[in-house]
């Protein structure tokens, strides 16, 4: 607070959930001034949707495109219809993990989104469950940012802190992402493989760039190089091999292969892996490399989890778990349980792309007609102004929504053609903004 007040950003932590806090509130104030000025109405409707369908007959005449949307609130169901839909949905829902048959009685406590209905909700409800229990230790499924920005929360809790024996991080990889240097760190480095394929006369695939990425970050490992000081350098090449891939190459880069070298280039700031460090020191946290499969009950009292190990094969852990947190990542899209993405597909309203993580957009971001898609279900598309595998970040997803305002409000908004991706930030997503 003190360095708040004194106007000291820039070395300030924020973390991600806070900062999702302010950028509802800033949302909130905008569209309160917009109000006021008569430029727009506006309703806001707690509610969830259940079903998308198209009414109306089809027509050349975009206008004439209507859309029913069926949803439910606290007091009724009802519907409403619209000339235009934006798909704002977000992310996926988390994968979800069944639980074992005679486990319906454990007293382990599950959370399948610590965000869902709310941080603090699933906080309280993780120490009230600890309280009661005498397995107190926490395993979390996966190690990504959000796995990071959980431990963070919890570690903030002092009565979480005393009550917590050890949290157990169970992931394919079994590590976090590599730390962001607080400094400048000038490292004189080279990407030795994916130098050597852009320098062959032949011409390579999307999979080759892939695997020069993969031998490059591995050496540099071997070196004791942390990766997120050599991001920049390797993006860098990756961006030029990108820009001379055909564009069947660029759609198996897009669709497949840019998120497997995201992976190898995960980054996360040091305030977040301060937190993970103390906790190494203190001896309460591990790693267990695996999948997760399901929690069960333990012959011996309490619960534990069925994972496969990294041989493929079945294993049970077995030191009673008191909570388990479910930071797995997202579903595909194919496999959603969500009903409103099921009834989007099954209505052809919506159509999975290659990648699975995302639906079918043209370069106007419409699934189909006057039907639009904005936020992560964007990924794993390219077309005529734009390469996205990667959408989740809010300083992209506000960057694409730019360009979406100016089709909504253009009937038939000139596009421009493709351009190469040219800037290391953009990497991820590119949008044309000639």
């Amino acid at each position: 607070q003190g360095a708040i007040a004194q106007c000291l950003w820039d070395n300030l932590f924020i973390p991600r959930h806070i900062f999702a806090l302010y950028l509802k509130q800033r949302i909130a104030t905008l569209l309160q001034v917009a109000t006021t000025k008569g430029l727009i109405e506006i309703d806001l409707i707690t509610a969830d949707v259940m079903d998308i369908q198209r009414v109306g007959v089809a027509s050349a005449l975009r206008n004439q495109d209507l859309y029913r949307v069926d949803f439910t609130t606290a007091e009724n169901d009802t519907y409403f219809t619209a000339k235009k839909l934006v798909l704002a949905i977000g992310s996926p829902p988390n994968m979800a993990f069944e639980r074992a048959a005679d486990d319906v009685e454990s007293d382990l406590c599950y959370i399948d989104n610590m965000y869902e209905p709310s941080l603090d909700f699933n906080i309280d409800r993780i120490c009230k469950s600890l309280e009661h229990q005498s397995d107190r230790q926490i395993l979390i499924v996966g190690s990504n940012a959000g796995t990071l920005d959980t431990l963070y929360s919890l570690n903030n809790s002092r009565t979480i802190t005393n009550l917590v024996d050890k949290f157990i991080i169970l992931s394919p990889n079994a590590a976090f992402p590599h730390r962001i240097s607080s400094g400048a760190i000038e490292i004189v480095y080279t990407p030795q493989h994916l130098v050597a394929l852009l320098q062959q006369l032949e011409s390579f695939t999307a999979k080759q760039i892939f695997e020069a990425v993969q031998q490059d970050v591995a050496d540099a490992t071997a070196e004791n190089i942390n990766i997120s000081d050599i991001h920049t350098d390797i993006s860098k090449v990756v961006i030029q091999a990108l820009n001379r891939l055909d564009f069947g190459e660029q759609q198996q880069f897009v669709s497949r292969y840019a998120v497997e070298i995201g992976k190898l280039q995960r980054r996360a700031g040091g305030e977040y892996l301060d937190v993970v460090n103390e906790l190494i020191t203190q001896q309460k946290l591990a790693f267990l490399k695996g999948k997760f499969v399901n929690h069960l009950p333990l012959k011996t009292g309490g619960s534990g989890c069925k994972y496969i190990d990294e041989n493929r094969q079945q294993q049970v852990f077995d030191a009673p778990i008191g909570v388990i947190i479910n930071c797995a990542g997202f579903q595909d899209v194919t496999k959603s349980s969500s009903v409103s993405i099921q009834n989007l597909i099954r209505r052809k309203i919506c159509t999975p792309n290659d990648s699975n993580r995302g639906f079918v957009i043209d370069q106007n971001f419409e699934a189909s007609r006057n039907c639009y898609v904005m936020g992560p279900l964007v990924a794993g598309n390219i077309d005529g102004n734009f390469k996205i595998w990667h959408a989740e970040s809010c300083q992209r997803i506000i960057g694409l929504s730019q360009h979406l305002a100016t089709v909504l409000v253009q009937p038939d908004p000139s596009v421009p053609p493709v351009a190469e991706v040219t800037d290391v930030d953009m990497l991820g997503v590119l949008v044309n903004a000639g």
